[in-house]
């Protein structure tokens, strides 16, 4: 764990590959590097055997994985400029490197195919906030009274906050299809696709 937070903290980009290598590492050390119980053949075999299929796993892990994401535009002033003027409502996630459920949103949330399809009709934005200290960000953050990462915002085609649909911390598929299609936010983003949840 000491490692997974320096990871976090140093090269957060790295995140991805936490979870492969973890599996691989975990195989290797109970089948091949811990001793305990080796002097009985059996058990030792057994070990092994169990060690090389953790290995499979892991090497499995980034080959099997999710390959479909939301795309998201790189918020500047700009950007939600034009999304404004575009006719479409806009997701905006306000994100850091270092926050975990950011990552997690992006691993978990953002690669459902079922979220892919009802942001498809979106202005998908995403907002940098590792370092926030440049004056447009910080003026963002004071506009949309943002307190921590993640959070997720809508705005309808009028460019005003969906406050009901406002979202912090981690949120499933599940539960962002469910605000997705609740009357009071489906109203107000008309035009784009709706998918109900499973």
């Amino acid at each position: 764990f000491a490692a997974f937070y320096a990871l976090l903290a140093l090269r957060p980009q790295g995140l991805a590959l936490w979870l492969p290598v973890s599996v691989i590492a975990t195989g290797a050390y109970l089948g091949f590097i811990e001793k305990a119980g080796d002097e009985q053949k059996r058990f030792r075999l057994f070990k092994r055997t169990i060690g090389t299929v953790v290995i499979l796993i892991g090497f499995l892990i980034p080959i099997l994985g999710p390959k479909d994401s939301v795309v998201w535009a790189v918020y500047t002033p700009d950007t939600l400029a034009e999304a404004k003027t575009s006719g479409k409502p806009v997701i905006m996630d306000f994100y850091a490197d270092w926050c975990l459920p950011c990552h997690e949103l992006d691993q978990f949330t953002y690669t459902n195919a079922q979220v892919i399809t009802a942001l498809d009709g979106f202005e998908r934005i995403k907002v940098d906030l590792t370092s926030p200290d440049d004056e447009q960000t910080l003026d963002l953050i004071s506009r949309f009274q943002i307190v921590g990462v993640p959070t997720i915002l809508f705005l309808d085609v009028q460019g005003l906050e969906i406050e009901e649909a406002r979202i912090t911390g981690y949120i499933s598929p599940e539960g962002l299809l469910a605000i997705l299609n609740s009357p009071e936010v489906s109203g107000r983003i008309s035009g784009s696709p709706q998918v109900q949840s499973e």
